[in-house]
Parts: C-alpha cells; sequence; structure tokens
C-alpha cells in the first residue's frame, strides 16, 4: 500500500508515520506543497497545531478540495477529522479549555471498525470539537466533548479526534485506526 501522509506540522509525526508504516511505504509531504493522490492508495491528513480551520480554512485548502474530490481512501487525526467534518459542512466549536490527555470514547453506531467494542480508551489533544455533522457524514463515536470518529455515508473517509499514534500500550485507539486500515486494504 502506498500512503500518502499529509504533515499539518504535528509534533507526532514520527510516531504515526511509525504506525502507518506498518502498511505500506509512506511518503510524507507538507501540506504546503503539491501532490497527486492518485499515486497513492491512502491519503491521511496529520493532525497539527499551527493555525485553527475554523479561524483559518484558507490554510487547509488544498485538503479541504482534496477531501471534496477524492474516490481514494483518506484518513483525517485530530486536525484531519476537522478538516474532513469542515469538508462536508459539519459544525465545529471552540472549546473553553484544551481537551489533553486519555478520555472515554462510547461507540454511538456499530461499524467494523470497532469490533465488539463499546467503549474505548484514547488520548487527545485538541481545542476545536466536531460538535454537529452534516447529511454525508455519519457520527461513529463520541466523548463528551463531541464526536471522535466520523464516517463519510459513500466515500471510504474516516476522521478521528483522537490520536492513535500516542499512548499505544495503555489506549485503545491506535487498535480501533488499526482495524480501519486494515478494512481500508481490502477496499484498494
Amino acid at each position: 500500500m502506498n500512503i500518502l501522509l499529509i504533515d499539518n506540522k504535528t509534533s507526532y509525526l514520527p510516531h504515526l508515520e511509525s504506525l502507518l508504516t506498518k502498511f505500506g511505504q509512506v511518503k510524507v509531504i507538507s501540506s504546503k506543497y503539491d501532490f497527486n493522490e492518485d499515486d497513492y492508495n491512502l491519503v491521511v491528513l496529520s493532525g497539527g497545531h499551527h493555525t485553527y480551520i475554523t479561524e483559518h480554512p484558507e490554510d487547509y485548502q488544498k485538503e479541504i478540495e482534496l477531501v471534496k474530490k477524492t474516490n481514494k481512501p483518506v484518513l483525517g487525526v485530530c486536525l484531519g477529522a476537522e478538516i474532513v467534518s469542515y469538508a462536508f459542512g459539519a459544525k465545529l466549536s471552540t472549546l473553553p479549555d484544551k481537551q489533553k490527555g486519555l478520555v472515554n470514547v462510547e461507540v454511538v453506531n456499530a461499524d467494523g471498525i470497532f469490533g465488539e467494542t463499546k467503549i474505548f480508551t484514547a488520548y487527545e489533544n485538541h481545542k476545536i470539537a466536531i460538535e454537529t455533522l452534516s447529511e454525508e457524514l455519519h457520527g461513529l463515536a463520541k466523548s463528551e466533548t463531541g464526536y471522535e470518529v466520523i464516517k463519510h455515508k459513500t466515500k471510504s473517509i474516516y476522521g478521528f479526534q483522537f490520536h492513535p499514534e500516542i499512548f499505544q500500550d495503555i489506549a485503545y485507539g491506535d487498535e480501533i485506526f488499526i482495524n480501519t486500515l486494515n478494512l481500508l486494504k481490502k477496499v484498494d
């Protein structure tokens, strides 16, 4: 599997790249560079803390357009999930305090990526919440601050508001992410 990892200036890049390398060749590029998603089987949008999409959507215009037009599988992590949400018209809001640490996530709609899991622990580090979804998105899991896992209703696009690449030894987010990668590998 050829994976394009678009780095939105995440401090967790080595962790995310390491997790993805288990599934194939990973090419990391900055969100500022041009790219051709046709050369890849999967596009991953990383997290980041440079600017909030709610305040500066123009900084993420290339990724927003990619998400809207591609037929390739896409996974968004944290900011990447916010980009997916924004692209399809979901309502994002700024939380009063940054959410950082382990949180409990409840599965609200069954999906193969969860197996039999109903509640799991994941690591968060964000200040934007995915509050309300559009007609094109389906909410799969939530925490007390908003949606944590979303899926496009007709495309192979998932968003994870948490960081599956962090605390892999004590959180369950990485297993959900790996299940999703295995599912998308079959789609390809």
